[in-house]
């Protein structure tokens, strides 16, 4: 298969095993840093972001679902983990540009995949809103640059450097 640019793309198995990989990294990396916040600095049971994020189809039942909630979050977040990873993988087999620049543009990724979820995904949701702080935000911002800008610019640029 060969992309607009003339760049021979990996075979799809190639393809589907970065997804995962990226996938899985997104949504470790991301969990990591959602539970360590949440959990040393507004001092929440660690379960309360999975729960969090159930919330935006269960709305506030989701807090007093115990395990079952928890469960849904986790693999609603890791669903949405292989989405974003694999909207940028994709977009990086076809635009030769996000393979010469990788990283920057897995870190404007991160950015906008940002943007995205909290202005519009979320306030469309049954999740309550959260008190938004200036240690929130930082933390969400850098949180989101090394949790899916790097791993997704860091898979399309070694991809890139092995053909």
């Amino acid at each position: 298969m060969t992309t607009a640019s003339g760049v021979t793309a990996r075979t799809p198995g190639a393809v589907t095993r970065s997804i995962l990989i990226a996938g899985l990294l997104i949504g470790v990396l991301s969990s990591l840093d959602d539970v360590g916040y949440f959990t040393v600095v507004e001092h929440r049971d660690p379960s309360f972001i999975f729960q969090y994020i159930a919330s935006a189809l269960l709305g506030q039942a989701a807090f007093t679902g115990g395990a079952a909630t928890t469960l849904l979050g986790a693999l609603l977040h890791f669903g949405i983990s292989f989405v974003v990873a694999a909207v940028f993988i994709l977009a990086a087999i076809k635009l030769a540009f996000l393979r010469r620049g990788a990283i920057l543009f897995g870190l404007l990724y991160a950015l906008a995949v940002f943007l995205v979820m909290n202005a519009l995904v979320v306030p469309l949701t049954l999740a309550p809103k959260l008190a938004v702080t200036l240690p929130l935000i930082i933390n969400t911002i850098i949180g989101t640059l090394l949790a899916i800008g790097l791993p997704c610019g860091v898979i399309v640029w070694r991809t890139a450097r092995k053909k």
